[in-house]
């Protein structure tokens, strides 16, 4: 079995609490493809706080020379990104990627160079990124599996000021019903244990989450948990609930109108303070063909 890359551990977990939780936006996103491949993604999102409108166009051309893929990407903050990715072309298992941002407003911003490579074999992904154009700074991460159980660690390197930036380590283990994982985070400041279980697959998942920080001062929160639950109505719909333990909770429907066509409402309280709570809601529209 090869294992999930260091990022992507606590992943079924973290996406039932911030996946399908557009609180505060107004998103429509179109999805579209042409007939030699080539995938069209527009998004468009308003804040409901400012009223900003942040809109991105992107366009994803695979199938070339050297299992070859070409993403490029504008948004209305005026950056302009291209990602070159390879995945197995020059060895089983090995996916090569860089991505270039730069600034089309002519603000002075420097442009942004980072590049990844990722081997996954059975039992193993190996990750390591780089900063070219910052520092640079060079970050590796690893998972090593074995009959469900997972260790991994991950380290990043600031050449130019010669330190360590982070450092951090993770176990679990992972069935195809559940997973369980503890992490830490800003260099062992936080730590992190999480558990999601479908407990009818298809119909019902679960997940919880607690964090704790280790740096905060006496007088504050020293924990933070959280619950949350996914279940389907039916192959059309579903309905997502969360809460925490400082109150705030989540809501969420979806609904598929018909193919292609799928319609996400949102809305947060904070269950602590109603009164005061700023109830904020959000709406998300996607076409798809």
């Amino acid at each position: 079995m090869i294992p999930p890359k260091y990022a992507d551990v606590m992943k079924p977990a973290n996406d039932m609490f911030g996946k399908d939780f557009p609180i505060g936006v107004d998103k429509l996103e179109v999805k579209t493809k042409a007939a030699n491949g080539t995938a069209f993604t527009v998004t468009g999102s308003r804040s409901s706080a400012t009223g900003g409108i942040n809109a991105e166009f992107t366009a994803k051309t695979s199938n070339l020379l050297k299992n070859l893929t070409i993403t490029d990407k504008i948004n209305t903050n005026n950056q302009f990104t291209v990602e070159l990715e390879s995945d197995n072309a020059f060895a089983k298992g090995l996916k090569i990627d860089a991505a270039s941002v730069i600034s089309l407003a002519g603000d002075g911003k420097a442009p942004s160079l980072k590049s990844n490579l990722f081997f996954k074999q059975d039992n193993l992904h190996f990750h390591l990124s780089s900063d070219l154009l910052n520092g640079p700074v060079v970050s590796s991460n690893a998972i090593v599996a074995q009959n469900g159980f997972l260790v991994g660690a991950e380290v990043s390197y600031d050449f130019a000021k010669a330190n360590v930036k982070a450092s951090n380590l993770l176990v679990g283990y992972a069935a195809s019903d559940y997973n369980a994982v503890i992490q830490t985070s800003n260099t062992f400041n936080n730590v992190t244990a999480a558990v999601f279980q479908r407990i009818r697959p298809g119909v019902l998942d679960t997940a919880s989450r607690a964090t704790v920080n280790l740096n905060q001062k006496a007088d504050a929160a020293f924990a933070k948990m959280e619950v949350a639950a996914k279940y389907s109505l039916d192959k059309t719909s579903f309905v997502k609930a969360k809460v925490a333990s400082d109150g705030n909770l989540g809501l969420a429907y979806s609904q598929i109108i018909r193919p292609g066509v799928t319609a996400l409402f949102a809305a947060s309280a904070n269950l602590g303070n109603l009164p005061e709570s700023k109830n904020l809601v959000g709406f998300s529209l996607t076409f798809e063909s």
